[in-house]
């Protein structure tokens, strides 16, 4: 990952890989790295404890993790892609169409991520972060039948 040794970055999902791909140094890319890993650490913490859909909460674990680690590839993002095609599919109010048109990208991004490296644009992170404010969005204005999305997750239902 340090020495750049083969095309393996150009399919990794991270931060990491994205700003080596964009000719960064190792050490600066790992600490820009850490920077969005805490973020995204934060807001993955964050969006765990509101949510209480169980598909909505498996979407932000995974595309948190990915955002956290340094070290993934397109593989990786499998259960990542079901996920943001049954997110993306659950909004169906108007006003949502655009955050999942968003999410929905998600899906499609392990086949485009080497091609898009390769045109310097890797902009799997970027999309994982959109895709988490998204979602937030999503659960914060989904319809009266989605009221209880964004309840503590820790209050008991009735």
């Amino acid at each position: 990952m340090a020495t750049w040794n083969g095309t393996f970055l150009l399919f990794m999902p991270t931060t990491f890989g994205s700003l080596r791909v964009l000719g960064l140094d190792p050490g600066l890319a790992m600490g820009l790295h850490c920077i969005v890993a805490i973020a995204a650490g934060v807001a993955t913490f964050w969006l765990l404890r509101r949510l209480r859909d169980p598909l909505h909460r498996a979407f932000v674990l995974l595309a948190g993790t990915l955002l956290i680690s340094p070290y993934a590839f397109n593989y990786d993002m499998g259960a990542l892609c079901v996920a943001a095609a049954l997110v993306a599919q659950s909004a169906k109010a108007p006003h949502l169409r655009a955050a999942a048109i968003g999410i929905a990208l998600i899906a499609a991004f392990p086949g485009l991520l080497a091609h898009l490296a390769l045109s310097r644009l890797p902009l799997t992170p970027l999309l994982l972060a959109a895709g988490l404010a998204a979602l937030w969005r999503i659960a914060r204005d989904g319809s009266a039948g989605d009221a209880q999305l964004l309840e503590p997750a820790t209050r008991p239902r009735s």
